[in-house]
């Protein structure tokens, strides 16, 4: 049985000013290119969104309980609703991801509750996340810690050099949008 993996694509989008996950760049849509590059390593594919818009892609999509609250709200999403102690956990505005990056977090079994990238920044996402974690996570975004950098560093967490942080990016804004597809255009 392959890993469970879910992408959150449920955010308000306020900077970009519209679902950045179905925003087309070069030839498809943002989410697309993640939902190819997770269909290499797992068959188990969730989307975390409360558009309906979603739906069309033929994944199970499944939304947060309690929206407005970011990414943290989705980890909780996922974590109430995932079969498995652990699971991946990505969003939905990162087109550069591959594969192999995917597997090297799937790969590096460990005690850590979380894992995920670093470089001089911790990366959230994708990262590998324990079941365990949850109660806590929910304690903590209950009291209005919604800041991932500060979440993550209150579990074991084990963090992996990447050294193409180019792979991480994410397509937050228009002006990042227009980076991107100049980027691929070259």
């Amino acid at each position: 049985m392959s890993m469970p993996v879910y992408i959150l694509a449920g955010g308000a989008s306020s900077r970009m000013g519209f679902d950045k996950g179905l925003m087309k760049i070069g030839q498809k849509m943002m989410i697309e290119y993640i939902l190819e590059t997770c269909q290499q390593i797992s068959n188990q594919l969730t989307i975390v969104s409360s558009n309906t818009a979603y739906e069309t892609f033929g994944y199970p999509v499944i939304q947060d309980k309690n929206a407005g609250r970011g990414p943290a709200q989705g980890v909780i999403t996922v974590l109430e609703n995932s079969p498995t102690d652990r699971c991946l956990i990505l969003t939905c505005d990162m087109p550069c991801l591959n594969g192999q990056i995917l597997q090297e977090l799937l790969n590096s079994h460990s005690e850590a509750e979380i894992v995920c990238y670093t470089t001089d920044f911790l990366y959230p996402f994708p990262g590998l996340y324990a079941s365990s974690i949850l109660p806590e996570w929910q304690r903590q975004v209950l009291t209005g810690q919604y800041k991932l950098q500060q979440l993550l560093r209150l579990f074991r967490l084990k963090s992996l050099a990447i050294s193409d942080v180019d792979v991480l990016l994410n397509v937050n804004t228009p002006k990042d949008a227009q980076l991107l597809k100049e980027r691929w255009e070259k």
